[in-house]
């Protein structure tokens, strides 16, 4: 199956831990998208990246945020939806969340980066 560029682009980037560029990748592609599903998917993974981003930086709030904001547009979504398994995303998504939160409250030392929510899909980019 094949999926727009931006989308494998912002996939590819998101997979090699470049999470604001994954965010940016996608942004053009999520404003100007008129399916509401698809829409809808994009904002999520942006917001998935941005969190992750966040996580980068040490930023737990952000992180557990962002998160969340994620996990409900991308719950409100088909599975498997663009080659994604997102009941598998969302399990992996909301273990990171739970985590943040531990952390933040002081209940774990620091984040096991290895929590970071893959996204698992095989693609290619329609040109």
């Amino acid at each position: 199956m094949t999926f727009p560029e931006p989308y494998t682009n912002a996939v590819a980037l998101y997979r090699a831990g470049r999470h604001w560029d994954a965010h940016e990748a996608l942004e053009d592609a999520w404003r100007e998208e008129q399916d509401p599903v698809r829409r809808r998917f994009y904002h999520g993974i942006i917001q998935l990246a941005a969190a992750c981003h966040h996580m980068d930086r040490g930023n737990m709030h952000g992180l557990k945020t962002l998160m969340r904001k994620a996990l409900e547009k991308l719950r409100a979504c088909p599975s498997p939806y663009m080659g994604v398994n997102l009941a598998r995303l969302c399990r992996e998504m909301e273990a990171c969340r739970r985590t943040a939160e531990a952390v933040q409250r002081g209940e774990l030392r620091a984040f096991d980066r290895r929590l970071k929510p893959p996204i698992e899909a095989t693609m290619k980019s329609e040109r």
